[in-house]
């Protein structure tokens, strides 16, 4: 029979191992390691935040900006289209 404190002895070295392993892997952070983890993590995501609504202006003023340019063609095609009626009109009158 083994001696319980050998036992013992064994699963704290190999829990100390585990523990040592995942420390080493980065897989266990001390805590005010993974504080400033943290700190830095909110710090991108406002800066994402911030960076997105600026992107969704951004992308809003651009279809302001192009439907206003579309709407003065097509207010342009309109008038275009009067004086050429206009002009026809004339013509045809002037033929007559």
């Amino acid at each position: 029979m083994q001696d319980p404190n050998v036992i013992g002895l064994i699963l704290n070295a190999g829990l100390a191992g585990i523990t040592l392993f995942l420390f080493l892997k980065g897989w266990v952070v001390p805590k005010p390691s993974g504080d400033r983890l943290v700190r830095e993590l909110e710090q991108w995501r406002k800066l994402y935040e911030t960076e997105r609504a600026a992107h969704d202006l951004t992308r809003k003023a651009h279809a302001e900006e192009t439907r206003a340019a579309l709407q003065a063609a097509a207010e342009s095609s309109q008038t275009a289209m009067a004086l050429l009626e206009e002009i026809r009109k004339r013509q045809s009158e002037a033929h007559s």
